[in-house]
C-alpha cells in the first residue's frame, strides 16, 4: 500500500513537472564571416574589375595626345589619317576594356548567387536550432514526462486497489468467509432475530 502511495505522488508530481517545464535553450546566429562573404559577392557583382576606369581613361587620353600631335606636326591629309587609325585603336581598346569588365562582372553575380545560397543553407540551419529543433525537443521531452506521470499514477491506483482487495478478502476469511460475517470460528451463526426466538440468535439468559 505505501509503495503505490509513493508511486501515485511520484506520477503526480511528474504531471505538474511536465506542465511547468520550460526549458532555457542557447540560441545561434548567422556567423559574420557568412554575411561579409555576401557583402564582398554583392560589391563584385556590381562593380567593375579594377583599375577599369584608369584603363579607359588612359587609352582616350593616347588617343587626344597622337590627334593632338598631328595636328601640329603634319599635313591635314596625315592628320586626318592619324585621328582615323587613333580613334580606331582607342576603340578597340576599350571594347577589349568592356569586354574583359564584364566578365568580371558576370563572375561576380555568378560567385554572389553561390553565396547567396550557402547564405540561405546557415540560415536555414539557424532557425532549424532555434525554433524546429528547440519545439521537438521540448515537446518530445514533455510528452515523455506527461506519459510517464500517467503511467506511474495508474500504476499506482491499481497497486492501492490491488492491496484494499487483499485486505478485504483477509478480513473476510478471517470472519468465516461471506456466509459467516460477524462470527468466528465456533462461534454460533449470526442472526437479526432475537435472541430465545426459534432461528434467532443464541440464549444467554439461563447462564449464571
Amino acid at each position: 500500500m505505501v509503495p503505490a502511495a509513493y508511486q501515485f505522488i511520484s506520477g503526480l508530481k511528474q504531471t505538474r513537472q511536465a506542465g511547468r517545464m520550460n526549458p532555457m535553450r542557447p540560441t545561434m546566429g548567422l556567423a559574420d564571416s557568412t554575411r561579409q562573404a555576401a557583402g564582398i559577392a554583392q560589391n563584385m557583382a556590381n562593380g567593375s574589375m579594377a583599375g577599369y576606369g584608369q584603363a579607359v581613361a588612359n587609352v582616350r587620353q593616347n588617343t587626344a595626345s597622337t590627334v593632338r600631335a598631328a595636328q601640329e606636326t603634319g599635313s591635314a591629309n596625315n592628320a586626318l589619317a592619324v585621328v582615323a587609325a587613333a580613334g580606331a585603336t582607342e576603340a578597340n581598346a576599350l571594347g577589349s576594356l568592356d569586354t574583359q569588365n564584364a566578365r568580371f562582372k558576370q563572375t561576380g553575380q555568378q560567385f554572389l548567387a553561390g553565396q547567396l545560397n550557402r547564405q540561405a543553407g546557415e540560415e536555414q540551419r539557424v532557425w532549424d536550432w532555434n525554433n524546429r529543433q528547440k519545439y521537438l525537443e521540448q515537446a518530445g521531452a514533455k510528452s515523455a514526462l506527461t506519459q510517464a506521470g500517467a503511467q506511474n499514477t495508474n500504476n499506482a491506483l491499481g497497486g492501492m486497489a490491488s492491496a484494499l482487495g487483499t485486505g478485504a478478502r483477509a478480513f473476510m476469511a478471517g470472519n468465516g468467509g461471506a456466509g459467516g460475517f460477524g462470527r468466528g470460528a465456533g462461534s454460533q451463526p449470526f442472526s437479526l432475530l432475537p435472541r430465545g426466538v426459534p432461528g434467532g440468535g443464541p440464549d444467554y439468559s439461563n447462564i449464571s
